[in-house]
């Protein structure tokens, strides 16, 4: 039971979710095997097959169990908590990206209505005073395919764009923080005369 506990021990040190996985199946096991022991005080039966422990090692053995147990849950909730941050900022970046790509397209689609918006009064200039003698329900057609043009491709460009990058941060700041962000190691180098 003793080397369980400290195999257990051992595995939570490496503070990974499988070792911590393993630390708190070994402590379950350590925790039957001490129960399986006899009382060392009241069997006096010899035999070499069995090991024997005072009330008290065992009782430190199973408050060691208690500590590593509680450690070791505790670490895999953690590690659990920064894989679910991770998967969702990889998440949140996914979908910013798709969003700020529809964003794009949609100041694509709001430029295409100002070009043809632009065209369509070029030809209206063309023909000024003159108006009675063409056919002007093209351009107005025109003039209406701009308008929705520019209407939607603005809606959707600033939609996309804005809720795309504020997704876009978002994600990234989640896997930051899943990464436990902050915690680098630094360098400093200072200069000394050589004497």
């Amino acid at each position: 039971p003793a080397l369980t506990v400290e195999a257990a021990a051992a595995y939570y040190e490496l503070r990974t979710r499988e070792s911590s996985l393993a630390a708190l199946r070994l402590v379950s096991a350590a925790r039957e095997l001490l129960a399986a022991l006899p009382d060392a005080e009241a069997d006096t039966s010899v035999d070499v097959h069995t090991v024997r422990m005072s009330r008290g090692e065992v009782d430190g053995l199973l408050a060691r169990c208690t500590v590593i147990d509680e450690d070791a849950t505790a670490l895999h909730q953690q590690i659990l908590g920064r894989e679910r941050l991770e998967q969702r900022g990889r998440k949140e970046i996914r979908t910013g990206a798709i969003l700020t790509s529809v964003g794009v397209a949609g100041l694509g689609v709001f430029i295409g209505g100002l070009a043809v918006h632009a065209d369509r009064q070029h030809k209206l200039d063309a023909v000024r005073g003159e108006e009675q003698r063409y056919d002007l329900s093209s351009l107005d057609a025109q003039g209406g395919r701009a308008t929705g043009m520019i209407a939607a491709g603005a809606v959707t460009g600033a939609v996309g764009l804005v809720v795309g990058s504020v997704l876009l941060a978002a994600g990234s700041r989640n896997l930051r923080a899943s990464k436990g962000g902050g915690r680098h190691a630094r360098i400093q180098v200072t200069a000394r005369p050589r004497r």
